[in-house]
């Protein structure tokens, strides 16, 4: 008799214990499936929004500077400068003349921003485009885990950034400027919103260093080719 009532408990025991262990292991599974999944997400979600419209960044960044180093070792030609328009695009932020208005200063550039002055102020758009998306990119991996980029690649991020240096357009004033880029919903500004906050008094102060290093990108035109190298195996490394 006590041998059937231990053999019923130790069955009762026993099935309850394996089916304890099924459910947790069950609950295992859907723990890391569901984990796995959200990180999948996570990581379509980072090359959406932040990886492949760099790789695109570094593409059109890499053809303007070179297109800026030839004009820069032209020299005056009939009149027009690009360098002439890299000083206006300081001035704009800089002018110390108190009889120019933000207004002004708003309507002269947008009438340049799209004749005469295009390449130089499009051409700081395109270097603050790259740096919202290259700071983005830094700050989100440093934050979270869902990057997977090898080593390669921050390697040569942290190249453009030395290029830019070598025209005094420091690190910290890149990151400074890529977040200044920022629109509504954490955007990139489009280039109607980068010209006016060129010139509008709260914002142009934050874009002043990068104003100042291509206004000084004269002295040094191959620096100029040095990034657009590093910006074309930075992209050809996001294609892998």
């Amino acid at each position: 008799m006590m041998d059937e009532v231990w053999t019923k408990t130790a069955t009762l025991v026993t099935g309850a214990f394996l089916g304890f262990l099924g459910t947790a292991a069950t609950d295992f599974v859907k723990r890391r499936r569901d984990r796995l999944a959200e990180e999948r997400k996570a990581k379509h979600e980072f090359a959406t929004v932040f990886v492949e419209p760099m790789r695109l960044s570094c593409l059109d960044l890499s053809e303007k500077l070179r297109h800026v180093a030839k004009e820069l070792k032209k020299g005056e030609v009939n009149g027009y400068w690009i360098h002439h328009w890299f000083e206006r695009c300081k001035a704009y932020i800089v002018d110390a003349n108190d009889g120019w208005s933000d207004e002004q200063r708003r309507r002269e550039l947008a009438m340049h921003s799209g004749g005469i002055g295009y390449d130089a102020v499009s051409t700081l758009y395109l270097v603050a485009s790259y740096l919202f998306y290259a700071t983005s990119v830094r700050f989100r991996i440093a934050e979270t885990s869902v990057a997977d980029l090898d080593d390669e690649y921050f390697k040569l991020i942290d190249e453009v950034r030395s290029g830019f240096a070598a025209l005094e357009f420091y690190p910290v004033t890149q990151d400074t400027v890529g977040m200044s880029m920022r629109g509504p919903g954490g955007r990139r500004l489009i280039y109607r919103e980068f010209c006016e906050a060129l010139t509008e008094g709260k914002s142009r102060a934050w874009f002043m260093t990068l104003a100042d290093a291509f206004f000084k990108a004269h002295r040094h035109p191959d620096c100029l080719i040095s990034i657009a190298n590093k910006l074309d195996r930075l992209g050809g490394t996001l294609l892998q």
